[in-house]
This record gives structure tokens, sequence and C-alpha cells, in this order.
């Protein structure tokens, strides 16, 4: 069993928890969203991507809960949540 993780909720009462996401140029520490539908995807900011040098796959299209459709680039890095490490 992990162990158990501290997190916060923001300001609109939604709860993050702390996950360092690494590529190949770095690594940043963000806060994510913790979503009850988890799709076993982590949605990052581009910026994060290109900051830590995520290898990038293509481009995929997906449709909001509110069925608006969206594009979004594929990444492949690692995240690390505790002591556990996924290459996602």
């Amino acid at each position: 069993m992990p162990p158990p993780y501290r997190g916060q909720f923001n300001q609109k009462g939604l709860p993050l928890i702390e996950v360092e996401v690494i590529g190949e140029g770095g690594s940043s520490k963000i806060f994510a969203v913790i979503d009850s539908g988890y799709n076993g995807y982590l949605s990052i900011t581009y910026q994060t991507a290109a900051s830590t040098k995520l290898e990038q796959l293509g481009v995929g299209s997906a449709h909001l809960a509110n069925g608006d459709p969206i594009s979004y680039v594929e990444c492949l890095g690692t995240v690390v949540l505790g002591n556990v490490r996924v290459k996602a």
C-alpha cells in the first residue's frame, strides 16, 4: 500500500496533489487535480511539457464532459508521486 499523500484544495475547492514530471530536459513539480473520472492521462500545460522536454508522440482528440471537442499533444515522460515512478 502506498504511503499517505498530503495535498491541498485550490480556490475552487478542487483537490490537488504534488507530482513531479520528468523529461529529457529536466523536471518540474506541479500540483495535479485529482480527477474521479481518471482516464490514465496526466494533463499538463504545454509550457511544462516544453520546459521538461517531454518526447512528443503526436496529436490526439477527445471530448470534454460537456461534449466540446478538443485536440491535445500527447507526450511521453516520467511522473513521480511519492516513491512511485511511472513512465507514461
